[in-house]
């Protein structure tokens, strides 16, 4: 699993705030605290850098949102992978250390912002990926 390779796994959504908590939970991801694309637009990148490292769930976020998160990260010397399907993932994955594309229901935006096409759409594929190097 992630958490036993030290990965934090975050969860960006354009989903409801209570919906994306309660489907994070089931996968295991911390709703701890969950920060929405309004609370996102109002805050400054030093704002959002006090929050970036104990926030898992992020609903109604923009691409915007998703590339802010991503520096923001990085600037606390996170390695960022990134996984998304749509047009509005592109600047995210390319802005992410590692970008990852889905490669059955990608766009080709997507898939040309990644630098890894996860051909089968699991993130059980990139689990296992990460374990074995």
């Amino acid at each position: 699993s992630c958490s036993s390779a030290a990965v934090t796994v975050k969860r960006g959504t354009g989903s409801h705030a209570a919906p994306a908590a309660t489907v994070g939970t089931g996968l295991g991801i911390s709703a701890k605290e969950v920060l929405t694309g309004p609370q996102l637009q109002a805050m400054s990148d030093e704002e959002l850098g006090k929050h970036v490292e104990g926030c898992n769930i992020y609903a109604r976020t923009s691409p915007e949102h998703k590339l802010r998160i991503v520096r923001a990260l990085q600037r606390h010397r996170h390695v960022v992978a990134m996984t998304g399907d749509g047009v509005n993932d592109g600047p995210a994955l390319r802005q992410a250390n590692i970008g990852v594309a889905m490669g059955l229901s990608g766009t080709e935006v997507a898939k040309e912002a990644a630098r890894i096409i996860l051909q089968d759409d699991n993130f059980a594929t990139f689990e296992v990926a990460i374990r074995l190097g």
